[in-house]
């Protein structure tokens, strides 16, 4: 257990670090994933300590190679700097578009997903639900080429709607805007239904940190009205998630004796258990994968075979999370892990100027996904997502090169 305090005090100390050097009492945002990397390694402590599940033999230099990156890919966010949000408010009449457009095929994607929902919320059938995503039996059933085109845009969109709800509030504007909050709702609408039909706790859980930070990114821009309303539906959506984490820990790992404590000690392990796995279920693999892993599901969409099975490298993570990191590890080994955590230190130094435009937030935010998801685990299907993501990046760097009559609008972050 000394090497997970040692991991932990580390991160314990980033934070206190940034903690110290932010002048205002007020939470910057890029100090929340320091706070979640602390926060799995807090718990990760509690899992040992009470044998929340069976660990093999765990050794230092996976923790010391985690310490390593964690420290490259968190440091730029550890300090704040004084940097500005650059508007372009004549767009904001085509985000408005594009809102709309967001709105519309989420009423698809509720009309196709909210069925099965109920009936899970009904029947209960988490276990064996998760156990069918993980053979990739849960796969939608489009009706027609209009429902599919729904779905995938409700979800590879997600992020940019979300950037665009909070790029477009301006302070000085005083007309209402309730494209806004219906598109607001229709996020986490989506977002909840897809995690129910998949038995995803995490899904729910990482976008809410990431809501979280992207709203302290944004604070300065919001008056106190917005910020009431924007707490109501968290706080509403907190305490939903809550009571469904409950329902699907309950069901998926039974709950023996007390039903409280119980509770508590398979909350720990969903949450706390990644950097143990990567230590003792990825780091003692006996051959690399070399991009089959990480890169596989991009090979199927060009034909290619995607079968992998982790018994072939000598992998025993089974179904857990492994961090971010476990992916690199299984496909490059420790010096994978190493070289990506210099290249992502250098993306993000490169992306975090004094003035943000809406292309460089989006950037910032792919990051702080990838960063926040990754204390937990990065799955195969990832890269869809990310080059989905820098799709819409390269889209929106060439709308603002394009786009030469701009009128900006200035705005603080720090």
């Amino acid at each position: 257990m000394i090497y997970a305090v040692f991991y932990c005090f580390f991160l314990f100390l980033m934070l206190l670090v940034s903690l110290m050097l932010k002048k205002k009492t007020t939470f910057y945002y890029g100090q929340l994933p320091i706070f979640v990397y602390f926060l799995v390694s807090f718990l990760s402590i509690l899992i040992i300590k009470n044998d929340l599940m069976p660990i093999p033999k765990v050794t230092f230099f996976p923790y010391l190679l985690l310490i390593f990156s964690n420290f490259l890919i968190l440091y730029p966010f550890m300090i704040p700097k004084k940097s500005y949000i650059e508007k372009d408010l004549k767009t904001n009449k085509i985000f408005k578009y594009f809102s709309i457009i967001y709105i519309l095929f989420s009423f698809v994607t509720i009309y196709i997903l909210f069925g099965d929902a109920i009936q899970l919320l009904s029947i209960g059938n988490w276990r064996d639900n998760i156990v069918n995503g993980y053979l990739g039996n849960n796969a939608i059933q489009f009706g027609n080429i209009f429902q599919w085109i729904s779905i995938n845009f409700v979800n590879y969109f997600r992020l940019l709607a979300t950037v665009v709800f909070f790029y477009t509030f301006d302070n000085n504007n005083k007309k209402k805007n309730y494209v806004r909050w219906v598109l607001l709702i229709c996020i986490f609408l989506t977002l909840a239904l897809v995690a129910i039909y998949n038995s995803s706790r995490g899904l729910i859980f990482n976008f809410m940190l990431l809501f979280v930070t992207m709203m302290l990114f944004f604070v300065r821009d919001l008056n106190k009205k917005s910020v009431n309303k924007i707490k109501f539906v968290m706080v509403i959506t907190g305490i939903a998630f809550i009571w469904y984490a409950i329902k699907v820990t309950i069901d998926r790992f039974g709950i023996p004796g007390n039903l409280f404590q119980s509770t508590i000690d398979s909350i720990s392990f969903y949450f706390g258990h990644s950097p143990i796995v990567f230590n003792y279920g990825v780091t003692t693999i006996s051959s690399l994968s070399y991009g089959r892993f990480s890169f596989g599901s991009l090979f199927e969409l060009f034909g290619y075979s995607n079968s992998f099975n982790q018994i072939n490298v000598g992998g025993s993570w089974g179904m857990l999370f492994y961090t971010y990191a476990g992916p690199i590890f299984i496909d490059f080994g420790p010096i994978g892990v190493i070289l990506f955590s210099i290249m992502l230190f250098a993306i993000i130094k490169h992306f975090l100027k004094k003035r943000f435009t809406l292309s460089n937030i989006y950037v910032v935010f792919i990051i702080l996904s990838y960063i926040l998801q990754g204390a937990f685990v990065i799955g195969r299907n990832y890269i869809i997502e990310l080059t989905a993501n820098i799709i819409i990046y390269i889209a929106l760097r060439l709308f603002e090169r394009l786009n030469l009559k701009r009128n900006f609008k200035i705005t603080k972050i720090t």
